[in-house]
């Protein structure tokens, strides 16, 4: 229910000790909140409910990860948080293709460059600007410098034009950490942050239910769909993506796809780096044959047939990784394609 939705979001914010050592106010903090909730629109995905469910995997990330819960300060962790649930404030539910072909009013502001994600991060200071939702007047200049800083490019981070850097420098960072050349090695605050977000924004393909899983595959297929049929009746182009998405089969294939070359690259890498997140890695190959059996029906002839024409970067999900760091760097290497 909504009441237990803002318990549970009220219940992050106090989990640390953020919210007492930079004196937020509690009463415009729930005005924020209401502003934030308010302006979510009411898309088959990119809703409020997305934005909660980002809040809570990011906030969960930070506390399992030994790396990030001891290197990230409070005024990092409230920055991590309020970004998470207002990441995606004012999505119309369209991608930043549709954004930049229709010429929109937001691609001509952000001139072409990460419109959604810009929009998301003016979006979200405009309402914190509020007088009734000015939560965080008693930080500092400095301070309020570091958290705007830091929320939008988070915000930012989560453009997906960025997704094969960022795995990249995932790899790199557990590479360099695993050495212990030097508390240099430690990635920053803000590397932490954006991890943790962008992690939250793609982890529903890691949930311990396949059922949730699916429910959110098939919402976000709905908005392809919705995406599809505007760039049609617009003359436009049709993304790639978003057509021929009518079967189980075909929803299947394309959520799939989205495992082998968009979330596992991301997971395993995180992984690597925090090893304590190693159950994210496990769900997820289970919810990839999930899908697998969704889409070839009840025959196991179908279905040997159906993942042999499958990409499987997904190999001994959960186990420790025991092999040498040049045998790593080859796996990784026959990755990349798939970032």
């Amino acid at each position: 229910t909504e009441i237990e939705v803002r318990r549970m979001i009220l219940a992050i914010m106090e989990a640390d000790d953020s919210i007492r050592i930079h004196k937020v106010d509690r009463k415009k903090l729930g005005s924020f909140f209401d502003s934030i909730q308010s302006s979510y629109r009411d898309n088959y995905y990119h809703n409020f409910e997305h934005g909660v469910c980002v809040m809570h995997a990011s906030f969960v990330v930070s506390r399992i990860s030994k790396l990030i819960s001891t290197a990230l300060f409070p005024i990092d962790l409230l920055a991590l948080k309020l970004a998470a649930i207002g990441h995606d404030v004012d999505h119309p539910g369209t991608n930043n293709d549709f954004e930049i072909n229709t010429n929109s009013h937001r691609a001509l502001i952000y001139n072409d460059i990460a419109v959604l994600e810009n929009h998301h991060a003016s979006f979200f200071f405009i309402t914190l600007r509020k007088p009734q939702c000015d939560a965080l007047c008693a930080l500092s200049r400095a301070e309020y410098t570091h958290f705007r800083k830091i929320v939008i490019n988070s915000i930012l981070a989560t453009d997906m034009s960025r997704h094969g850097k960022h795995v990249q420098f995932l790899r790199d960072a557990a590479d360099a950490y695993h050495r212990q050349d030097c508390e240099e090695t430690i990635p920053s605050s803000q590397f932490l942050v954006d991890t943790c977000i962008h992690l939250g924004d793609l982890i529903n393909s890691t949930h311990p239910d396949f059922s949730v899983v699916k429910k959110w595959g098939f919402r976000v297929i709905a908005e392809f769909k919705y995406q599809a049929a505007l760039e049609l009746k617009l003359g436009l182009p049709v993304s790639p993506s978003m057509t021929k998405l009518e079967t189980n089969s075909d929803i299947a294939h394309s959520q799939l796809g989205f495992i082998d070359y968009v979330v596992y690259p991301l997971v395993a890498a995180a992984c690597d780096l925090m090893p304590e997140l190693n159950q994210l890695e496990i769900n997820l190959a289970k919810n990839r044959q999930g899908w697998a059996d969704l889409g070839t029906g009840s025959s196991s002839q179908e279905k040997e047939e159906y993942n042999r024409q499958r990409v499987h970067p997904i190999r001994n999900a959960g186990k420790v990784r025991t092999v040498t760091r040049a045998t790593d760097a080859v796996s990784r290497k026959d990755e990349d394609g798939a970032v």
